[in-house]
């Protein structure tokens, strides 16, 4: 696929999606806009502000959050707007969330500040991508298909960096362990999904990518390798599944995790966007605006 920057992106490449249900529409349809600081996202709110079938209800957009849409963008003083809101203020009525760990105890947490900001309470697995059999898959979805009727996103988003070491340092152990849990576990939780995902009217996958899985670089061998494989995972069913469900791939670039400190330890990481901010990108992928596939996106 080619390579999309997502940054400027949600920006320069958003579109609108929904389609105007023209004269016999009674109520407007409620619009939420995901990163609407950008010039695009200035346009988006213009012009939806005006439509007579759309009401705007949200603007996300992390960094002006709390701050008057009209301040940031003073050609639109003349509308009725809402305030930029952060995306933790976000709404998430009528939304199911599943959310897959090897730690229970952080499932837990995550679940309960989920519960307590937006209201909804997420389905929690404890599940370990390294020890999980093809078997373990199956019976996780057997469990899901008994809950759900379709699945409408996936994010794969575990992952591991190994050690960065010369090629010849590089120990089989090591390869495994990383392409376990940075690759496999994409293949074979895709693959068990399936059946569900194509039952939504609009399914999209992202896999978690790497500049070093566009481009290789030196000591990063078994982390590259799995990012690489990763890629040719989407292009495939890119193409495979054209027209039924989205895959594309998304590389978030430095963000502040832990894996980036092991990585570059005498980084700063107050100098680093956070997950949060990655965070509007891939909600950005995952909606129906986003009506491309096979893609290699970079924040």
């Amino acid at each position: 696929g080619d390579h999309r920057d997502l940054h400027y992106p949600l920006r320069r490449q958003r579109q609108m999606c929904i389609r105007d249900r023209a004269n016999n529409i009674k109520d407007p349809i409620s619009v939420s806009i995901i990163g609407g600081s950008g010039y695009t996202g200035a346009e988006l709110i213009r012009l939806i502000s005006k439509h007579p079938h759309f009401q705007l209800n949200q603007v996300i957009a992390n960094r002006n959050a709390d701050k008057k849409i009209q301040d940031i963008f003073p050609h639109l003083r003349h509308l009725n707007l809402p305030d930029f809101i952060s995306f933790d203020r976000m709404d998430f009525n009528n939304v199911d969330l599943i959310l897959l760990s090897r730690d229970q105890i952080k499932l837990d947490s995550l679940q309960d500040e989920i519960k307590e900001k937006f209201g909804i309470e997420p389905l929690t697995v404890e599940f370990d991508f390294f020890k999980a059999k093809e078997k373990d898959y199956n019976f996780l979805i057997e469990n899901l298909i008994d809950n759900y009727t379709k699945i409408d996103g996936l994010v794969h988003v575990a992952g591991i960096l190994g050690y960065l070491s010369p090629f010849t340092s590089t120990s089989p152990s090591q390869l495994e362990t990383v392409m376990k849990i940075n690759f496999e576990s994409n293949f074979l939780l895709t693959k068990a999904l399936m059946p569900l995902l194509e039952k939504s009217e609009c399914p999209s996958v992202i896999f978690t990518s790497s500049g070093v899985g566009r481009k290789g670089r030196a000591f990063w061998t078994s982390y590259s390798i799995s990012k690489f494989a990763v890629e040719g995972l989407m292009q495939v069913l890119a193409d495979e599944y054209e027209g039924r469900v989205k895959f594309n791939t998304f590389n978030p670039g430095p963000t502040r995790t832990k894996m980036r400190a092991q990585a570059f330890p005498a980084e700063d990481p107050l100098t680093l966007k956070s997950p949060q901010d990655v965070a509007e990108c891939y909600l950005w992928l995952l909606s129906k605006e986003c009506k491309e596939t096979g893609k290699s996106y970079d924040y």
